[in-house]
C-alpha cells in the first residue's frame, strides 16, 4: 500500500530519531529515499517536523476481564471455588452410612424408603437417595455393581424371593434411566428373607418390628 509523502517522511523521521546516538539527531541528514520510491517535496521533512509538535499520545484502554461461561468466575478476578467430585462422593458417603468393606463400598437403601409397602415401584421421594447413590456409582466408572433386594419373613419365601427381584430390578431400571449409568456393569440379585441383617422375631417368638424394618432393603454392593 503506497503512502503520501508526508506521511512516509514522518515515519522515516521518527525511526531515525529512535536508533540513532544520543546527539547525532542534529548532524544527520536528510533521510534517503528507498530505491523506486515517489520523488519527495523539497519541504516534506520540515513539514513533517512540524507535524510532530501537535502530536498525540493515544492510550489504548486494556479489555475488561471476561466471564468464562460455566465457571462463575472471571478472568483476572479472584478464584473461583469450584465444587469437585471427590465432594460430592465423600458427601453421599456420609448421607448414604455407606461402608467400605475390604475393596468394595456396600450402600443399604430401606425398601421403606424406596418403596410403598409391599409394591416394586420407587418413590418419587426416594429419588435424593437414589441420586447420591448413583455418585458412588459414576465415581467407579470400571467397577462392577451389585443391586441385592432383601425382605423380611413375612409371606412365602417363593413371594418374598419374587419381590426382592423386583425391587432391586427397579432400582437398576432407576439409575439407568434417571441418573444416566447406563453403562454400568449392575448385577441384580433377589436373596428375599435368606439374608437377614437383625431379628425378625424378639425373644419367645414376638414380633421385632425394627428388625423386619432393617431387613426390608436393596443393598448396593460397588466392587473393583
Amino acid at each position: 500500500m503506497c503512502r503520501s509523502p508526508m506521511r512516509r517522511s514522518a515515519l522515516a523521521l521518527v525511526l531515525a530519531l529512535s536508533f540513532a546516538p544520543l546527539g547525532a539527531g542534529a548532524a544527520a541528514g536528510p533521510v534517503p529515499a528507498a530505491p523506486g520510491a515517489d520523488p519527495e517535496p523539497p519541504n516534506a521533512q520540515a513539514r513533517a517536523v512540524a507535524a510532530l509538535a501537535h502530536a498525540r499520545v493515544i492510550a489504548l484502554a486494556p479489555e475488561p476481564p471476561k466471564a468464562i461461561p460455566g465457571i462463575g468466575g472471571e478472568v483476572g478476578g479472584q478464584p473461583t471455588t469450584l465444587t469437585g467430585g471427590a465432594k460430592d462422593l465423600e458427601s453421599a458417603m456420609t448421607d448414604l452410612h455407606a461402608k467400605v468393606v475390604g475393596q468394595e463400598i456396600h450402600i443399604e437403601l430401606p425398601a421403606d424408603v424406596l418403596f410403598d409397602f409391599d409394591k416394586a415401584d420407587i418413590r418419587p421421594d426416594a429419588a435424593a437417595a437414589l441420586a447420591k447413590a448413583a455418585v458412588i456409582v459414576r465415581a467407579h466408572p470400571s467397577g462392577h455393581v451389585r443391586v441385592e433386594g432383601h425382605t423380611d419373613n413375612k409371606g412365602t419365601h417363593a413371594y418374598n424371593l419374587a419381590l426382592s427381584q423386583r425391587r432391586a430390578q427397579a432400582v437398576v431400571s432407576w439409575l439407568r434411566e434417571r441418573e444416566g449409568l447406563r453403562g454400568a456393569a449392575f448385577q441384580v440379585h433377589g436373596f428375599g428373607e435368606t439374608r437377614p441383617v437383625a431379628p425378625n422375631a424378639g425373644p419367645g417368638g414376638t414380633d421385632n418390628p425394627a428388625g423386619r424394618q432393617r431387613n426390608r432393603r436393596v443393598e448396593i454392593v460397588v466392587s473393583p
